[in-house]
């Protein structure tokens, strides 16, 4: 899983987040493009229309070339969302808002022409670090529980977290009971051990025929 900004072009969760919508006004008429909003019944988009674009489609028509669109900040983005966040970020649901919240964030960010978007990035960094001790506290502490539940109102990177931490706790625990089995050399160095005896074999074997 990855939270890189432009995403990774192999990567199904990257993609998925690429699809997050943005509320956009356009500046200049687009004909022949009214189809991409299904509630429009104009074939063409006039200035001033306001529709959601995706990430990845809103990114191409805002930016330092183009500026065929404005894009707007998200509801959830916005100082008094974020006010509500900075109160209790453990109390809040974040997949009720969108399962890809801090992809979402960062996505936000990188619209340099949103009003007072440069905050975005630290506000995330809050809310996660004020999630983070609770969500691994959970992970490391619960044993034979449901796991949909506790993690229901989780983003998804805090369940790939959460189940990281979860399978840490098995082993550890598989670990104490003795089933783990010994500890037992990697593969690749036993590999390298082969591949040393088999030359110090050859070494000896020339050493006798030479004498």
């Amino acid at each position: 899983m990855s939270l890189a900004c432009w995403g990774s072009y192999l990567n199904l969760e990257d993609i998925i987040a690429d699809e997050v919508r943005f509320p956009v006004r356009f500046e200049v008429p687009v004909f022949k493009m009214g189809f991409i909003d299904p509630s429009n019944n104009d074939g063409d988009l006039k200035a001033g229309y306001k529709t959601e674009l995706p990430y990845w489609l809103a990114k191409d028509l805002c930016n330092r070339r183009r500026n065929v669109v404005s894009v707007e900040k998200p509801s959830i983005f916005r100082t008094a969302f974020k006010e509500i966040m900075k109160a209790d970020s453990r109390a809040m649901e974040l997949s009720k808002f969108s399962p890809y919240y801090f992809e979402y964030g960062l996505r936000c960010s990188m619209f340099e022409r949103i009003p007072d978007n440069g905050d975005i990035r630290e506000a995330l960094l809050d809310c996660f670090v004020g999630r983070f001790r609770s969500l691994m506290d959970t992970a490391l502490n619960s044993v034979n529980c449901d796991i949909a539940a506790m993690t229901h109102g989780m983003a998804n990177s805090e369940k790939y977290i959460f189940q990281f931490g979860q399978g840490t706790l098995n082993s550890f625990m598989r670990w104490q009971s003795g089933s783990k089995g010994k500890i037992e050399a990697s593969k690749s160095l036993r590999k390298h051990l082969k591949r040393k005896r088999q030359q110090q074999a050859s070494v000896a074997a020339a050493a006798a025929a030479a004498s």
